[in-house]
């Protein structure tokens, strides 16, 4: 991973103060990664924009988990999710998704901007429950366990919140 790019976490959040820092690395490493996609041409830069897509997946399916089991139910559709699928279907060496793209990055930018300051109001101490989906998304992210989430976008959500909702039942470490 080159010098600039966001260091992935590796033990898994076991207070909310701990997910309140994953969340905000994941939004860090999803604008950089966002960044990259343009750099690249043909399969590579399809390539890049489907690890942003994966990534986006996991982490709107993680913060939807959370507002849910912390009774603050965001499961309303996002204006990054419309500006994903849009431009997913095309030509990825085009003016038009490079526009798309920059849509999709300004998206993910508001969605940053109106979402991190109320974090707090909906992470809380993390139950079994919780520790146990967080770390399943971890897994996700990092590409480990079943990687493959769909080929579009609405199928990368429907799949990583299955993934979550039925997490394997793996061993969590619980605070000291």
């Amino acid at each position: 991973m080159p010098d600039d790019a966001p260091g992935p976490v590796t033990a898994p959040p076991v207070t909310s103060d701990q997910l309140l820092s994953l969340l905000h690395e994941q939004h860090d490493e999803l604008r950089w990664t966002l960044g990259r996609v343009l750099a690249f041409h043909g399969s590579a830069r399809e390539d890049v924009f489907l690890q942003a897509r994966r990534l986006l997946a996991i982490h709107e399916t993680l913060e939807r988990v959370l507002a849910v089991t912390s009774g603050h139910d965001r499961r309303s559709g996002s204006s990054v999710a419309e500006e994903i699928e849009a431009a997913e279907v095309m030509d990825h060496e085009s003016a038009a998704f490079e526009r798309a793209l920059a849509r999709v990055a300004d998206a993910h930018g508001q969605h940053t901007l109106h979402q991190e300051p109320g974090l707090e109001t909906f992470v809380r101490a993390l139950d079994d429950d919780a520790r146990t989906r967080v770390a399943t998304a971890m897994r996700m992210w990092q590409g480990e366990g079943d990687a493959y989430l769909g080929n579009s976008y609405a199928e990368m959500l429907a799949t990583a919140e299955e993934q979550l909702a039925n997490p394997a039942p793996e061993a969590v470490r619980r605070p000291d």
